[in-house]
């Protein structure tokens, strides 16, 4: 019993942690609306394919401008579970 316990909360660590991007590829194979911080800790939303957008500021990066690694903080879905 104790043992199931203690899988449990270590897949629900596992699940709340923060998916390491390391690449480009990654970055873009992210859905749309997602949020990253990236090395540098600033916070983009993914626009469309490789665009995101920098809350604050009204222009836009690509992928490959993006500070790696990143953080994923938020994906569409993820409050679903």
């Amino acid at each position: 019993m104790q043992r199931a316990r203690a899988d449990k909360a270590e897949a629900e660590v596992e699940r709340l942690r923060p998916k390491v991007i390391g690449s480009v590829e990654e970055l873009d194979a992210l859905p749309e609306d997602s949020v990253v911080r990236d090395d540098s800790r600033y916070v983009y939303e993914k626009v469309t394919g490789s665009r995101w957008h920098q809350p604050g500021f009204q222009s836009y990066r690509w992928s490959d401008e993006i500070d790696l690694p990143a953080r994923v903080m938020w994906t569409p879905g993820a409050d679903d579970e």
